[in-house]
């Protein structure tokens, strides 16, 4: 639901100055606050659900830590929406804020979730300012909304829930990948600037695999891995300090049981990166190709291997052919022992010093559910975990030479 007109037609105050620093008064906490992006969309919706929704104002909490509702953790929401009974004020709902050159993503709404899950409550609101999304959450299911209920219809529950259209994903046919122009095949957001024509229309349809939710990989369980499900596909948003996003997109989601018995969420997507001359960070780079593998933790999501598939991806006999050298940026990390931990686990994986992934089809579409698909998958998947065990070893080599 876009909300920019209502939102610019609010206006907040930011010429207060504290120590040097530009700030905004704060009317919910009556307090003084660093004017940033996100506070100035936090305080505009703030604003918003009181005037427009017509939430009580003393039901308005901002920067909310969730220890003021009985939970033992250093955790805040932007803002918590509260409701009155027998003097008492108990949780009604949730909402996450970001900047508003910030994309909505699966990852805020997830926190929304496991803070709905700590403290209580029934709605989850996440906004950029630009755009704010909805959902109603009844113990174990979610339902979007696809219209923003006010204060009174939250308290009887009168809620319009958004009817899910079927996957709107075109995938294409070969044939049609085929006949791309270049600029179509660099419309797509899978081909980098520098990445071998030859291999254009085969990340083309590896990246469509994964968009394709029509096609579901199927549950299985060998050498102490399970798939357990197929949670389609999600939108992820990531960044460093550097101001960089890469790594930002749509990615294919599994839920898996690894060798320890814990479940983890993984995903799966193909992005360019781009091209860089004398960036003084990056450097000189070729634009590039890459498969992004990730995990989610509680609170964060991170990627665990970026693979060139300008490098790592050839065509042999017929087959498209994914590998990786084991190369770890992390600083310590060595692809040597990284390799002698594939050893260990899965020798079956390496061939010839390089980590064999799997092979590809290149004359037919790509399906998660056929079998070449599935069983790389299911080696990528045994990979990033192996990588990611070796990553957190050199973390916590790292913090026991800082202690």
């Amino acid at each position: 639901m876009l909300i920019g007109d209502e939102f610019n037609n609010i206006k907040i105050k930011t010429d207060y100055k504290k120590n040097g620093i530009d700030c905004c008064l704060d009317p919910f906490r009556k307090k003084l606050i660093p004017a940033t992006k996100e506070e100035i969309v936090r305080q505009k919706i703030a604003i918003f659900l009181r005037d427009e929704l017509d939430v009580p104002e003393n039901c308005i909490f901002t920067e909310e830590s969730l220890r003021h509702w009985g939970i033992d953790s250093n955790d805040r929401a932007d803002i918590i929406i509260g409701y009155e009974y027998n003097d008492l004020i108990y949780p009604l709902g949730i909402v996450e804020c970001k900047a508003e050159d910030v994309n909505l993503s699966s990852q805020t709404y997830s926190q929304c979730l496991r803070y709905i899950d700590q403290i209580g409550g029934k709605y989850v609101f996440i906004t950029n300012g630009y755009e704010i999304l909805a959902w109603y959450v009844d113990k174990k299911r979610s339902d979007k909304l696809s219209q923003l209920p006010t204060y009174e219809e939250m308290l009887n529950d009168d809620i319009i829930i958004h009817e899910t259209a079927k996957d709107s994903y075109y995938r294409q046919s070969l044939d049609e990948i085929d006949c791309m122009t270049d600029e179509e095949y660099f419309d797509t957001g899978f081909i980098g600037e520098d990445t071998p024509k030859y291999l254009w229309k085969h990340i083309v349809n590896l990246g469509g695999c994964f968009y394709d939710t029509e096609h579901k990989i199927k549950k299985r369980k060998s050498n102490n891995l399970k798939i357990i499900d197929d949670l389609g596909c999600h939108f992820l948003n990531y960044g460093d300090a550097s101001g960089s996003n890469f790594g930002t997109g749509i990615y294919r989601s599994l839920l898996i049981e690894d060798s320890n018995h814990n479940n983890q969420i993984i995903s799966f997507s193909v992005m360019p990166v781009g091209r860089t001359t004398d960036d003084p960070k990056y450097g000189n780079l070729n634009g590039k190709s890459v498969l992004v593998v990730s995990l989610q933790e509680f609170k964060t999501d991170y990627t665990v291997v970026q693979i060139n598939l300008n490098k790592y991806l050839d065509i042999d006999s017929g087959k498209l052919v994914l590998w990786h050298n084991g190369a770890v940026m992390q600083k310590g990390g060595r692809k040597e022992e990284l390799i002698k931990m594939i050893q260990e686990e899965h020798p079956s994986m390496l061939k010839n010093g390089k980590i064999y992934l799997g092979t590809l089809p290149t004359e037919k579409l790509m399906y998660l559910d056929s079998k070449e698909v599935s069983d790389t998958l299911y080696n990528l998947i045994v990979y990033s975990l192996i990588r990611n065990e070796y990553k957190q070893s050199l973390k916590k080599e790292k913090l026991k030479s800082v202690l």
